[in-house]
């Protein structure tokens, strides 16, 4: 794991009190470099750079037979810090960075060799964390990634490991997405970002807010989805660990933003939909059409305040 200014490695981490620390061997990295772990040897990691002797290049990091930790620089130099780095699950030899201006690198041959994606400017980073990749486990060649998305969407999608970049923002806000994450079957994904946490239905090609109005009012700063347990675990600032547990889905009468319970801020999103201030997706309109007659208006917030009053 990395602190900044230095890299930790404990070989039990459940009862390892001590462990083993590296000072970043480069210099020009971000404050808090990413790592990640080498596809073939759980002894070797990877530190985005920053570089030994300037320029911006990936250090391999190696669990030495003594106990301490070596490195290494490998030889590309990136054209900006790097800011995120990742493999794809199901084909290990293409490899993917992301830099801090933007610029998206691929590489076919185990990082080998090296390509920047087709005339794409990318979402920048965060100036201390960096930003954000995520391979698909299930759909070879489906990469997203995330960043600063003020003034161009926060997030992109790649279907051909990142030789071409889409826009991936419907319904998201002007925000910046820390970290996206989605689950083993490419179902759902997950975004932690400056605003809160979102969820994306690629059924209905958009992002929901859901938060709700139990998860903390505050910035998501991580995510990672936990397969095992059906679960997006989100890490906020100041306010702990949220999960958002997935349970079979369905859509409930009156649950206009989806987040499985039913109050007053289901009632403000129908209005903004009677009044066109805002668009919903098809489960939306179906959760917020509670008496089923294929049109939005004041009957049906009739019946979601009938629906609040019956359950208390």
């Amino acid at each position: 794991c990395n602190y900044p200014g230095f890299t930790m490695y404990y070989e039990n981490p459940e009862t390892d009190t001590g462990g083993t620390s590296l000072s970043f061997p480069s210099s020009g990295q971000l404050w808090l470099p990413p790592l990640m772990e080498h596809p073939y040897d759980n002894n070797k990691v990877y530190l985005g750079g920053g570089g030994l002797n300037g320029g911006h290049h990936l250090i391999l990091l190696r669990k030495a037979i003594s106990g301490g930790i070596t490195y290494s620089e490998e030889p590309y130099n990136f054209n900006g810090r790097i800011s995120a780095m990742a493999y794809s699950p199901i084909e290990p030899n293409y490899r993917y960075v992301l830099t801090d201006n933007g610029t998206f690198y691929y590489s076919f041959d185990n990082g080998e060799n090296w390509d920047l994606s087709n005339s794409f400017d990318g979402p920048n980073a965060h100036y201390f964390y960096g930003s954000s990749i995520w391979a698909s486990k299930s759909i070879p060649g489906k990469v997203l990634i995330s960043g600063s998305g003020y003034s161009n969407p926060a997030i992109y999608v790649s279907y051909d490991h990142g030789q071409t970049f889409e826009a991936m923002d419907r319904n998201l806000p002007n925000t910046l997405a820390f970290k996206v994450v989605g689950n083993q079957d490419d179902s759902y994904y997950f975004a932690a970002t400056e605003v809160g946490p979102y969820a994306y239905l690629p059924d209905e090609n958009t992002w929901i807010d859901i938060m709700g109005v139990t998860a903390p009012d505050q910035t998501y700063w991580s995510v990672e989805y936990i397969d095992e347990i059906n679960t997006a675990r989100f890490g906020t600032y100041g306010r702990g660990i949220w999960d958002f547990v997935i349970d079979e889905f369905t859509v409930i009468d009156g649950d206009a933003n989806l987040d499985q319970s039913i109050n007053i801020q289901d009632i403000i999103l129908v209005v903004n939909f009677i009044l066109g201030s805002s668009n919903p997706n098809t489960a939306q309109f179906d959760a917020s059409d509670v008496n089923n007659d294929g049109i939005l208006n004041i009957i049906d917030i009739v019946e979601i305040i009938n629906i609040i009053l019956n359950n208390y």
